[in-house]
């Protein structure tokens, strides 16, 4: 699925996933606040990362693949390039079981969305939102924020507004709420288990506060 184009972002602008009262929903895992990853490129995940074995599938092996997903950015000191080719790599394994239609429960979409949210390319956005809403339709509650959060990233990464406000951007040195469609209700933001907009403003503004005044 790299064939859409994907939006050039300089890292400024790079939109980070940063949640605050969703932290329960997504049982802890590393979306919280790390320095920006590299602005996007053009080049397919094959290209990047070439794979020359793609692993059996288990439920095991995918959750095997998003714990180091994680690990890798609970780290104090992220090697950004190493960790986009060990994305590239796992979002090809995953996409491989995902075509052989070896993924079929909720706690697996939602386990394969999250590890395609961390993608470099309209495209990959696009298939985690994907994932999360089909874990939702499976009965995978957990990936209601998760569908939101990937759908916010997959339309500022086209240069449009976010619709529910999980996303945060660094500009100047400071943290603000990525711009936001205000069409969208609280109450549809509470459907996907996003807090109201009031909240997310002020995540914003506590985020640039010296730690121990927050």
């Amino acid at each position: 699925m790299d064939h859409d184009a994907p939006a050039d972002m300089s890292t400024a602008h790079r939109p980070v996933l940063l949640a605050a009262a969703i932290a329960l929903a997504v049982a802890g895992l590393a979306i919280f606040a790390r320095p920006p990853e590299p602005a996007h490129d053009r080049r397919s995940d094959a290209e990047l990362a070439p794979l020359e074995h793609v692993p059996a599938y288990s439920p095991e092996a995918l959750e095997a693949l998003l714990e180091a997903d994680q690990a890798a950015r609970r780290q104090e000191h992220v090697d950004w390039d190493r960790l986009r080719v060990e994305d590239a790599e796992r979002r090809q394994i995953v996409g491989a079981w995902l075509d052989a239609g070896a993924i079929k429960d909720g706690r697996g979409l939602w386990s394969a969305a999250m590890i395609f949210q961390h993608g470099r390319q309209v495209a990959h956005y696009a298939r985690a939102r994907e994932l999360a809403l089909a874990a939702v339709e499976e009965g995978y509650a957990d990936a209601r924020w998760l569908k939101a959060a990937a759908e916010d990233r997959w339309l500022l990464a086209q240069g449009k507004r976010q619709r529910y406000g999980t996303q945060f951007q660094e500009v100047g040195g400071e943290w603000i709420l990525a711009p936001v469609d205000a069409g969208v209700s609280d109450a549809e933001r509470a459907t996907w288990g996003v807090p109201p907009l009031a909240e997310s403003r002020q995540r914003a503004h506590d985020m640039n506060e010296p730690e121990g005044d927050q």
